[in-house]
Order: C-alpha cells, then sequence, then structure tokens
C-alpha cells in the first residue's frame, strides 16, 4: 500500500513539474466551481496587494459569482504593464485599464473567450498586437494613446464599436474599410488628411465622429453608408461637402461647428431624414434659398457665424423645433415673419444685444424654453405671459432693473435665471406660478427677501448666502 501512495505522489509530482514547464495557467485547467471562485478570490487579492485596493476593482460577477468586470485606475505611479494573472479570470466580459501610463497592450486578452468590452484609452501605449481574428471583444476604446498605425487582423475581428481618436496616426487606416461589423467610428484628434473611398464599405456603420482632424472634405464613397446617423466633423477645416452626401438617406444628425464651411450646397436638403444641423463657430456665412423645403430638420445651431440675415422663406419651416442664434455680430434685427416658426420649442437669442424683446417672440404658442441672456434688455413686455407653455426662461446677463410681471403670470414655467441683472428685490408674485421650481438670482444687488422665499432653499435651486431673509 505505501507502494502505491509513493508511486501515485510521483505521478502528481511529475504532472505538476510537466505544468510548470508548459507554463499552463490555472484558467486552462478544468476547476470545479468552487474551486475557480476560490482561486479567483486568491487573485483579487494578489492584485490588491500589488496594483493597490483602490487602483484594482472588480466592477461586476456573472450570475454564477465570476468575475466579469475589472477597472485598473487613480494611480498613483504609472503601471507600464498588466499582470498576466489577470488572465486567470476565464469569464471576464469587460477590462478597463485607463489613464495610468500603460505602455504595452495586454496580449494575454484576446485569448479570453468572454471578453467583450475592453478600455484601454489615456494610456501610452504605441502598438497593437496582429491577432483580432479569434478574439470575441466588440467594444475597443484606444483614445488618447500613442498608436501610428493598426494590425491588419482588426479588419477580420468582431469589433462593433472602435474609438481610435487621439492617437498619432498619421493616414485612415485601411484595415478600418474590412471591419464588416463596426457600427461605431471615432477617429478624431488623429491628422488624418483624408478618407478612402473604401469607407463605403461600412455598410453597418451608425456614428462617424472625426472632430479634430486635417479632413477638408469627404469621398464620394460616403454616399454608400446607408445606415449611418450620426456625422462629427467639429473642428476639421471642412471647407466643403460633396454631391455624395446625399446618399447617407438614414443621417440624422450632421455636427460642422468650427469648420471651415462657408455656404452649403442645395443639395442638403435632399437628406430625408436629418434632424439636427450643428454648424456653431463655423464660416458659414448665408444659408441656401431653397432651405425651407428641408422638410426632416428639426433643430439648428448657428451660434458664432458671420450669417446676417435668413432666406426669404425661412419663417415657412413650420416643422422646425430648436433653433439657436447667438453671437451673430452681422444679425441687426429680426424679421417678425419667424412667428411662422409655429412648432418651435426652444429659442436661444443670446448675444445678440438686444434692446428689446423681439415680438414674433409672443406668438410662439409651443415655446418651452427662451434664452434671452446676455442682451441689452431692460424690461419684459407683459405680451410674454402669452407663452402658456413656457418652462424655462433665461434672462441672466440683462440690465433688468425690477422683475418682470408676466414672469409672475406663466402656468407653466418651472426655472426662472435672472442671475446678473440690476434686480434689488423680488415681489412675493414671483412665486406664483403653479409649477415653479427655481429662480436663480446670484449676483444680484438683493440684500433681503421675505420669509416666503425660504422655498427655494427647499428646492435645491439655492438663495446667495449674502441674501438677508427676515
Amino acid at each position: 500500500m505505501n507502494y502505491i501512495n509513493r508511486k501515485n505522489n510521483t505521478i502528481i509530482v511529475l504532472l505538476l513539474i510537466l505544468l510548470s514547464i508548459s507554463n499552463y495557467s490555472f484558467s486552462q485547467i478544468e476547476l470545479s466551481k468552487e474551486e475557480r471562485l476560490k482561486h479567483e478570490a486568491d487573485i483579487i487579492k494578489k492584485l490588491e496587494i500589488e496594483l493597490g485596493e483602490y487602483v484594482f476593482h472588480v466592477c461586476g460577477k456573472n450570475k454564477e459569482g465570476f468575475v466579469s468586470c475589472i477597472t485598473i485606475s487613480q494611480i498613483t505611479s504609472p503601471i507600464p504593464k498588466i499582470p498576466s494573472s489577470v488572465k486567470e479570470f476565464k469569464y471576464l466580459e469587460n477590462f478597463n485599464a485607463f489613464s495610468i501610463g500603460l505602455e504595452e497592450f495586454p496580449v494575454f486578452i484576446l485569448e479570453l473567450d468572454y471578453l467583450k468590452i475592453v478600455r484601454l484609452f489615456t494610456n501610452n501605449i504605441k502598438s497593437i498586437p496582429d491577432n483580432f481574428e479569434s478574439s470575441p471583444i466588440e467594444f475597443l476604446n484606444l483614445a488618447g494613446n500613442q498608436l501610428t498605425t493598426l494590425p491588419s487582423s482588426i479588419g477580420n475581428s468582431k469589433i462593433k464599436t472602435l474609438n481610435i481618436g487621439a492617437n498619432n496616426i498619421p493616414e485612415f487606416p485601411k484595415a478600418i474599410t474590412k471591419m464588416q461589423y463596426l457600427d461605431s467610428l471615432a477617429i478624431g484628434g488623429n491628422p488624418f488628411k483624408y478618407l478612402p473611398n473604401e469607407i463605403g464599405n461600412l455598410k453597418k456603420l451608425r456614428i462617424i465622429t472625426a472632430q479634430e482632424t486635417a479632413l477638408t472634405t469627404l469621398p464620394e464613397g460616403i454616399s454608400e453608408l446607408k445606415n449611418l446617423k450620426k456625422l462629427v466633423l467639429d473642428a476639421s477645416p471642412i471647407n466643403s461637402l460633396p454631391k455624395g452626401i446625399q446618399g447617407l438617406k438614414s443621417l440624422e444628425y450632421l455636427n460642422l461647428n468650427s469648420t471651415k464651411i462657408e455656404e452649403l450646397p442645395d443639395y442638403i436638403i435632399n437628406l430625408p431624414k436629418l434632424n439636427f444641423l450643428a454648424l456653431k463657430s463655423s464660416n458659414i456665412k448665408k444659408l441656401p434659398e431653397n432651405f425651407h423645403e428641408f422638410e426632416s430638420l428639426r433643430g439648428l445651431r448657428i451660434e458664432n457665424t458671420a450669417i446676417s440675415s435668413f432666406p426669404k422663406n425661412f419663417h415657412k419651416m413650420s416643422k422646425l423645433e430648436m433653433l439657436y442664434i447667438g453671437s451673430c455680430p452681422n444679425i441687426k434685427s429680426l424679421p417678425d415673419n419667424l412667428s411662422g416658426l409655429k412648432n418651435l420649442k426652444r429659442l436661444s437669442l443670446n448675444y445678440l444685444e438686444l434692446g428689446k424683446v423681439p415680438n414674433f417672440i409672443f406668438e410662439l404658442d409651443s415655446l418651452e424654453k427662451l434664452s434671452l441672456k446676455r442682451n441689452k434688455l431692460r424690461s419684459i413686455p407683459d405680451e410674454l405671459a402669452n407663452l402658456k407653455n413656457l418652462k424655462e426662461i433665461e434672462l441672466n446677463m440683462n440690465p433688468l432693473m425690477t422683475y418682470p410681471k408676466a414672469l409672475c403670470e406663466l402656468p407653466n414655467i418651472e426655472k426662472i435665471n435672472v442671475n446678473q441683472t440690476e434686480l434689488t428685490t423680488l415681489p412675493l408674485e414671483a412665486l406664483n406660478p403653479p409649477k415653479l421650481k427655481c429662480i436663480q438670482i446670484y449676483y444680484n444687488p438683493i440684500r433681503s427677501l421675505p420669509r416666503e422665499f425660504l422655498i427655494l432653499k427647499k428646492n435645491r435651486c439655492g438663495l446667495p448666502d449674502k441674501i438677508r431673509i427676515e
């Protein structure tokens, strides 16, 4: 019997030696559930000691109790390499290691069978491995690293969301054009000068964010992106839009903020689902004369542009719900026929040096939010009370001397901003609106208020400490 026991012990020792020589890990050994849970608990303790309790964090477990999500962040000193023991979490689905000074892509994570989400943004990674074909990763965020290229295998990956923004990639990686599952692509902050026509191969792509690139235009091949819903070109030197943009039949949001574009082409109205167009701080000087034919458009942002007037029939855009105008020095007046924008719910007329509230506003029955901040308004007409659906109004940074009576008569008003005006007091009637939640009155020469205004503090609106309650 002793001989048999010694023989068995010898076999076990030999097996352990073989495992050691073969460099096997526990993740490659079939363990019982209890054994694996205990093993994971040991690994957690080891990583908390090695990295720090507040640096290594288990952010999720699956229904069996196995670790499914880990985060490594909030470091006090850089972690250039991820400990290989992380691969012992066999059922890991979500791996996060951001802002830790990471220099090496943790190659072993590509071997994890259940891993779907990887966030490695804001690190110092210079390259990534070329074996993505068999990885189940669907979400990969590598923004803010030092990448100069992408491996060809990424074109055969299962990745649906890819963020390579703010790296040092000089040209658009052609491997991306082969990513048949790609749904969302973020490439902003890279010095791309052009996008290849082959980008049209990405039939499932719904989102492109390409802010702060060197792009001056878009390829005609973009017309093939039939499922694209969102296109962000913010702060890229785009100066024209190709005819191919008409092919974006699903496009809903187009951001041309801070671009070099001076004039929109007439065919912009051929985007049948576009509902929001952003042109803030762009070089745009005028809108097309046929702009009123833009039947799908619900929101327009043109702050801080050189626009001086609106197209003749602009007021016929009866479906427009959001209009943001502000800091447009060439706009000297606003036409009264803008009262035709009957569905307008949000209107912003900030920084226009308006001396009075434009009359057309009082006829906008659907208006829910009105912003008139930083103008030269000394008073507000009583007609403002006509806006029965108004929920929020901003009158801050105007030289108002008395609290407008109309604000006391708005049945649906919830929030009023009169910060930085010349108000010295508020009437008790200011609290009359039945749905009122907040009156912001900071940086005014108000010294005291009746006790009734304490309700503003209860609504978390806040009252300046210098105001005395009597």
